[in-house]
């Protein structure tokens, strides 16, 4: 598949629906970059049979050293959901008698908070907030979890809507679950001269 024919498929499954003009154009000109070095690096062979791991739009370090952290993991997601994603007074405290962290922030004026127990990785309940955010203030778009199968601490995700994801995986561009995305068998002869 080429880069014209990846463009056709996502064009074909309206997988940019619910993206203002100016996100689509710059999430476009992502998927082409991605895809391109895709195909011309080490990951050739699961950009060969999933192409649609050019639409990994997101790759959050989870990993914690302090709540500064939480304030960078948001920034991350604002930045790589190409304008979409805004949010302002931002603020990460760790409160050592507790042992708890707290981040706080506004999109569109609406104020959010997730509060959890200190741990070394980006806590479920922050995680959760800061999905509930996007999605409400994004026109439904949601973070879909991408099973790159190179190994990462990273949480790899790609930004569309619910529909536009599982169209996605029934095209073919992306695994349908974990076992998909790491069977050696799946990636060809390649694969198997690894092994």
């Amino acid at each position: 598949m080429d880069a014209g024919e990846l463009m056709a498929k996502l064009d074909k499954i309206r997988f940019f629906e619910a993206y203002t003009p100016e996100a689509e154009k710059k999430a476009r000109a992502r998927v082409l970059k991605q895809y391109k070095e895709g195909l011309a690096g080490e990951s050739r062979k699961y950009f060969e049979r999933f192409p649609g791991f050019a639409l990994c739009f997101l790759g959050v370090d989870m990993e914690l050293d302090g709540a500064e952290d939480l304030k960078l993991v948001l920034k991350q997601f604002a930045a790589d959901t190409f304008g979409l994603f805004k949010p302002t007074h931002v603020k990460a405290v760790r409160d050592r008698d507790k042992d708890v962290t707290r981040l706080e922030f506004r999109v569109d004026g609406v104020p959010y908070k997730a509060e959890a127990g200190y741990e070394g990785w980006v806590p479920d309940e922050v995680f959760q907030v800061i999905v509930k955010a996007f999605k409400t203030h994004c026109n439904k778009l949601g973070f879909h979890a991408v099973i790159f199968p190179e190994f990462s601490q990273e949480a790899t995700m790609t930004v569309c809507t619910a529909r536009a994801f599982k169209a996605a995986v029934k095209a073919g561009l992306l695994p349908a679950d974990y076992h998909q995305a790491y069977d050696p068998s799946e990636y060809g002869e390649a694969a198997s001269e690894e092994a």
